[in-house]
């Protein structure tokens, strides 16, 4: 243990420490693991015996099965974590790998800010068009909207049975599933009961036999460009995209987050913008004004001062770290593409009905024509909304009917402008946007979808040894998610052993919290001079200033306020 204890602060210290102590910890942690699972099979030999000699009755039965189960689980998460360390690490292991090396499926419940959809992706090795199909199971609620009403229960029984449904469709048993969460479940809540709420229900989750796991929003930015990458890929080999062209950007939006990653302009490196901004924020400011009475100029008024804040937002996080206008070729998936399809299909003006692709089109559209069309909806929908008659607008705000609802009519506007704004913030006039979600790929039509869960997926395959279509591009952003893993995991190693009493709390949400500490120490020194320079500075200068008009024939220096 000395060796543990005496590990140093420093990062590149700790990965030298880490490749000849973290070995040695995983061979004895195999060795513990090895003795839980035998005295394991005893518990459930002896469990066995006593139902065979009818001691149900007494109430033992129960609390021998109620402990059993508790032992099952704890063993599993012990395994879990193994795993996700020795994978992490790039350790050689059969247990990660499934049975057949030709095939791998699983299920992936895609828990959004808006709504969760419960995903099967699918392996089939040497593949001529691609080697990964996607099909989408089922939509169903938003599990925010269950956090907040305490209705998570209801929620888990949706949870089983698309699980079901999805098994039925594969054919078979899938070989691993997991209820990713994004934006929703790294935020922290005003109201401590939804927070109580939202850990129960990550907790039951698990407990189900699901593995819920909290993506850091790099990791999701990652996932996504390299989901984008490699659908970009198949599609150039399938001669659907020029094999000249090359993928500069992949902007994703939703409800809650956006994350934008780019190539730099050398080629040789990617990095991400990552904004907790979402559509979601528009839409209650505009359905609160309306709900508290202002339905006339009010709710556009506070659709526009988000914007004005979501501007200043971006441009904070843009300029300390020197992010540069991109041009060339970018995907624009999720919240971008739904921005695409409402302006296409609600837009009375306009030619860009062929930029929203279907799975078999990969059409573009330069920035400057897009947001010239996006200004153009947005009026247009302003004009409505200020010349609909008491009748109609009260029509409007009752409406139940689907997809015609008053959230649905403010969801178009807010997501249209918070995108116009980020395609003013990122891209150069001349980039080209090709708005993409659903691809066809191929003569054999292979059903793929540009997501950060069919990311995560092909991170699964390189973990698992499973051969898949092989690029340099790939491979370099398959080496970022590795070091980001493996950063991550040596912050919280460091961590748990500086802070033994608050290692137990580490969990998916505080380890993402944790691995980008200095990135928002960073962000917030920045923020602090930027406040200080509009709002202290001409206050000090004044108060100098009264004070050499006081007393005239005394040098006047205000400690601790230096430039």
């Amino acid at each position: 243990m000395a060796s543990i204890e005496k590990l140093p602060n420093r990062d590149e210290e700790l990965t030298k420490e880490t490749e000849t102590v973290l070995p040695k910890m995983l061979k004895r942690g195999v060795k513990e693991l090895t003795k839980s699972i035998e005295t394991l099979k005893q518990k459930i030999l002896h469990f066995k015996e006593q139902r065979s000699h009818g001691f149900a009755s007494d109430g033992n039965s129960e609390k021998l099965y109620e402990e059993l189960v508790n032992d099952v689980i704890k063993t599993l998460e012990r395994k879990n974590l193994l795993l996700e360390e020795e994978q992490s690490h790039g350790f050689n292991n059969d247990q990660i790998n499934t049975n057949d090396k030709n095939e791998c499926s699983v299920v992936v419940f895609d828990c959004g800010t808006g709504e969760t959809k419960c995903l099967l992706y699918q392996y089939r090795k040497d593949k001529d068009d691609c080697e990964i199909t996607f099909k989408e199971i089922k939509k169903f609620d938003a599990v925010t909207e269950h956090i907040e009403e305490k209705t998570g229960d209801e929620l888990l029984k949706s949870f089983e049975e698309k699980y079901t449904e999805a098994v039925k469709v594969n054919g078979k048993p899938v070989d691993y599933c997991i209820v990713g969460a994004t934006s929703w479940a790294r935020k922290v809540y005003p109201d401590s009961d939804i927070n109580i709420e939202k850990n129960r229900l990550m907790s039951k989750l698990r407990e189900e036999g699901f593995l819920p796991k909290i993506l850091n929003q790099k990791e999701e930015s990652f996932y996504e460009y390299l989901s984008a990458l490699y659908a970009f890929l198949m599609a150039q080999r399938a001669k659907m995209i020029d094999t000249n062209q090359s993928l500069s950007g992949v902007l994703a939006s939703g409800g809650g987050s956006c994350q934008y990653t780019y190539l730099s302009d050398d080629g040789n490196n990617i990095d991400s913008v990552l904004l907790e901004l979402g559509s979601k924020k528009g839409i209650d400011l505009f359905v609160g004004e309306v709900n508290n009475g202002k339905i006339q100029q009010e709710p556009l008024d506070a659709i526009d001062d988000w914007i004005k804040k979501s501007k200043k937002v971006i441009e904070n996080k843009m300029k300390p770290n020197n992010v540069p206008l991109v041009d060339g070729f970018v995907i624009c998936s999720a919240g971008q593409y739904y921005a695409a399809s409402e302006i296409a299909t609600n837009y009375k003006d306009t030619d860009v009905k062929q930029f929203c692709n279907k799975a078999n089109e990969v059409n573009g559209v330069t920035t400057k024509n897009m947001i010239k069309t996006a200004r153009g909806y947005i009026k247009q929908q302003k004009e409505y909304w200020t010349t609909l008659t008491a009748e109609e607008r009260q029509k409007l705000i009752d409406s139940t009917e689907k997809r015609k609802t008053l959230n649905d009519w403010a969801k178009g506007l807010a997501n249209v402008s918070i995108c116009c704004l980020l395609w003013e913030s990122f891209f150069k006039d001349t980039a080209m946007l090709c708005f993409k979600r659903d691809w066809e790929i191929g003569e054999s039509k292979v059903a793929f979808r540009n997501t950060w869960s069919s990311g995560w997926f092909l991170n699964l395959l390189r973990l698992q040894k499973l051969k898949v279509y092989e690029d340099p591009a790939l491979r370099n952003v398959i080496y970022k998610i590795s070091d980001l893993t493996r950063k991550q995991n040596i912050k919280c190693r460091d961590f748990r052993f500086h802070y033994p009493k608050a290692s137990q709390y580490i969990n998916d949400m505080s380890a993402s919290h944790l691995s980008f500490t200095d990135e928002m120490a960073d962000r917030l020194v920045y923020l602090a001079q930027e406040q200080a320079r509009k709002h202290v500075d001409g206050w000090i200068k004044e108060i100098q200033k009264q004070c050499e008009t006081l007393l005239p024939k005394k040098p006047i220096k205000l400690k601790g306020f230096e430039p």
